[in-house]
């Protein structure tokens, strides 16, 4: 397992997209890199698929359907030798056409920072960058900013067979994800150890998530979101037990 995973936001790295670059087919002529961090992740490894030299495979998920053709499309995630702070995760994604044969359509980067560790590095990226989590869902890719304290917004990506890209499609705005340990101290509801709903928009833009651009979403989300969010639903002190209680009386 890697040593510690943190997935924070940069506002001078963007998100993009390429094809090739990051991903290689097996060439009999060449060598192929499989490297993975586990045998049980290296039996989930197509043995038509190669990836660059001095990368390691650290997941593999083959549990999507991009397309809703009934086929597993595979999700490769993987990082550089020997991992330095701040360095990326790149995942490489691709459509299965047969139980043998794997169509790469799309490689991503700066989407998370795999390799933080913890001290003043980490402390400074989680409080002037807030989170950025990823997740894969089926067709979609999710993106989830920390806007300010435990308030963030989700960013739902759906995948377009005809243009082979994700567009965004709908944006959530939510409060949760407390740690337990400030649940007890300040005496939040327990509801903020998972995720409340709040609203969601359909946005103007269905940009690609080639074009993404993290430095500009997060911007907007600490100029404009955070005041509109706390004056509509509170700062996260009035999240507390006796709050939430009266709210519901």
């Amino acid at each position: 397992m890697k040593n510690c995973l943190i997935i924070a936001g940069i506002s001078s790295i963007t998100l993009f997209c390429f094809l090739g670059c990051f991903s290689q087919s097996k060439n009999e002529k060449e060598f192929c890199n499989r490297r993975c961090i586990s045998k049980s992740i290296a039996k989930k490894l197509p043995k038509s698929i190669c990836i660059p030299d001095s990368f390691m495979i650290w997941d593999i998920n083959n549990t999507q359907d991009f397309n809703f053709n009934k086929k597993k499309d595979l999700i490769l995630s993987y990082y550089k030798l020997p991992q330095n702070k701040i360095d990326t995760t790149y995942y490489s994604l691709y459509l299965q056409i047969d139980d043998t044969t794997y169509e790469h359509i799309a490689a991503f980067s700066y989407m998370d920072v795999p390799y933080i560790g913890g001290g003043e590095l980490y402390d400074f990226l989680l409080k002037k960058y807030g989170i950025l989590k990823v997740d894969f869902n089926l067709d979609s890719i999710l993106l989830t900013i920390t806007i300010a304290e435990a308030y963030h917004k989700t960013l739902n990506f759906v995948f377009d067979p005809n243009k082979r890209d994700w567009f965004l499609e709908s944006i959530e705005y939510w409060i949760g994800g407390v740690d337990s340990r400030l649940l007890e101290r300040f005496e939040f509801d327990s509801i903020l150890l998972g995720k409340v709903f709040l609203e969601s928009k359909i946005p103007r833009d269905k940009i690609s998530i080639a074009h993404f651009d993290l430095a500009k979403y997060k911007k907007e989300a600490v100029d404009i979101e955070d005041d509109y969010l706390t004056n509509k639903y509170g700062i996260l002190y009035d999240w507390n037990r006796n709050y939430v209680k009266q709210k519901r009386e």
